[in-house]
């Protein structure tokens, strides 16, 4: 039914439905849906595929999905992830509400040393390294998937204990490194023997956690450049939550006794309660982080009585909340007039992205994470100039720092100029799962997005075009498909690699002017428009 009605995209599909499946307005029969779904030949299954896609639903509280209960049930905390609730509030509490044992994991049990919320974990330990001296502060990549994956306890004995391990790693050598890696995956799967898939997935999970734990806000990835491993440390501002939630939550140990009673737990969304729920701990948090916003920008001595107006004489806890975030926006706002202003006709940077799209096939681009792709796309529209504004849709720290890629429903990077506006969609796909897993959504975020009042273009970006996508593309910008005629352009990294050096001496010249552009992307579609296919 989700490939019915189109909720869930396939990464293959058969030769014969490919054009039904990319065509929105043909209903897919039900027939149709099961030989795409049968075509995905998923290990296990599709039971299992479907018990796969709704452990992270139900592992963080947002839904149930028990025999017993019947269907799959969204919580009350479930709708308020769907509500305008801020995200990085309910992965906190999402997260406080994780912990070892539980009644409904089988592995983690106190009989094998377990008393922990792992998020809770996380934060002590980062805390503990970091009162140590060291020339770099928070854990690397490696150091996070060794000693906070492995994590039993939070008590301060415990991690103690946990911080020599890691003193001793980090004098350890290379060889020794990856020896201490392999001891600490064995013991993380319980087994004595590894094969190459385990150390590759023990990897891959610390990234999952490391995303989530980021998705709270409380910790900054930084990386020495886009390739390297990264690095976690505390956002510095959230310290004063970090510290409250430390100190609240340490000692913090519910015991359920049925697995019905862990389940209402994890779906009430009042609870756990956050300390700075409390009006007091609230108007803490918003004088730390003021005194931020001080050491980032000026402040006249009318917004810093206004700010002392606000916080302390404020006995609405809704209002310190709004005040809190709008305090967070104009840090962001601030540090991106920042970063917009640095790249603005940034000979250096442009150079950096000429060398990263002219690459063979595209060789560093295909190994980054895709807000990374999405950033690096939206950089060459920030560094040309001569727009009215940027709106890169991938998430963001407050220093401009990709979390995660543009979520779905909308376009990667939307482009607003005086007289047109341009929508740019970034991949790292290639092959005919290509036309399956992007042409459709491409074409329906460029209707959304399209302004009547301006003319309306899709730069489409991937490694490789393939020939399915050329088709699809062509018969849009020939008004054949659903949404009329649909000025989509796709270029190959190459591509995008000759226009860059093509408009490198504008940039020199700080006189790009984004006309340049559009006669390009006419030119094509004129091109389209005269050919008989």
């Amino acid at each position: 039914l989700l490939i019915q009605e189109r909720v869930y995209v396939p990464t293959k599909c058969p030769n014969n439905l490919i054009s039904k499946f990319v065509n929105p307005y043909y209903q897919l029969t039900f027939d149709e849906a099961s030989q795409i779904a049968n075509f995905q030949n998923y290990e296990g299954g599709l039971d299992m595929r479907g018990r796969q896609s709704t452990n992270p639903i139900s592992q963080l509280g947002l839904g149930v999905a028990r025999q017993s209960w019947g269907k799959v049930k969204i919580t009350d905390f479930g709708k308020a992830f769907l509500s305008d609730r801020p995200v990085d509030y309910l992965f906190i509490k999402a997260l406080l509400k994780i912990q070892y044992p539980n009644p409904r994991d089988r592995f983690n049990k106190s009989s094998d040393g377990y008393d922990i919320i792992p998020f809770v974990g996380c934060l002590k330990f980062i805390k503990l390294v970091n009162s140590i001296k060291s020339k770099k502060q928070g854990l690397t990549k490696n150091e996070f998937e060794i000693f906070v994956l492995t994590l039993k306890r939070m008590d301060d004995e415990y991690l103690r204990m946990q911080l020599q391990k890691l003193i001793n790693y980090r004098s350890s050598s290379s060889e020794q490194k990856i020896s201490l890696k392999i001891d600490f995956a064995k013991e993380f799967y319980q087994k004595d023997i590894l094969t190459k898939l385990d150390i590759k997935n023990f990897s891959e999970y610390g990234d999952n956690v490391r995303r989530y734990y980021q998705m709270t806000e409380l910790f900054r990835i930084t990386r020495p450049n886009f390739l390297s491993d990264w690095r976690i440390n505390f956002n510095p501002l959230r310290v004063s939550e970090i510290n409250q939630l430390i100190e609240n939550f340490s000692n913090y140990s519910k015991v359920f006794n049925t697995n019905d009673d862990y389940i209402g737990y994890m779906a009430n969304s009042s609870l756990p309660a956050l300390p700075w729920e409390n009006k007091n701990e609230l108007i803490n948090v918003n004088i730390d982080l003021f005194n931020q916003l001080k050491i980032i920008t000026k402040l006249n001595k009318k917004d810093l009585q206004a700010f002392e107006l606000e916080n302390n004489y404020k006995n609405n806890i809704q209002n310190l909340t709004n005040l809190k975030h709008g305090i967070i926006d104009k840090i962001k706002k601030l540090n991106m007039k920042k970063y917009t202003k640095k790249m603005l006709h940034n000979i250096e940077e442009l150079d950096n992205l000429i060398k990263l799209f002219g690459e063979k096939k595209g060789s560093t681009l295909i190994k980054l994470d895709p807000e990374y792709l999405e950033k690096f796309a939206s950089d060459i529209f920030l560094v040309l100039g001569d727009y009215n504004e940027i709106n890169p849709n991938y998430l963001k720290d407050e220093e401009y720092n990709p979390i995660g890629h543009a979520p779905g429903g909308k376009g990667d990077i939307e482009c607003f100029y005086e007289q047109i506006n341009i929508l740019v969609e970034v991949t790292k796909m290639r092959g005919s799962q290509q036309a399956i897993m992007e042409c459709e959504p491409v074409s329906r975020h460029l209707n959304n997005f399209s302004d009547k009042n301006k003319r309306n273009y899709l730069i489409f970006i991937a490694p490789e075009i393939h020939n399915d996508s050329y088709v699809n593309f062509y018969n849009s910008c020939k008004g054949l498909l659903a949404y009329g005629k649909q000025n989509i352009i796709p270029f190959n990294y190459n591509q995008i690699f000759l226009l860059l050096k093509f408009f490198r001496k504008n940039v020199i010249n700080k006189n790009f002017k984004i006309s340049i552009l559009e006669s390009i992307l006419v030119d094509i579609v004129s091109l389209i428009d005269i050919s008989e296919r």
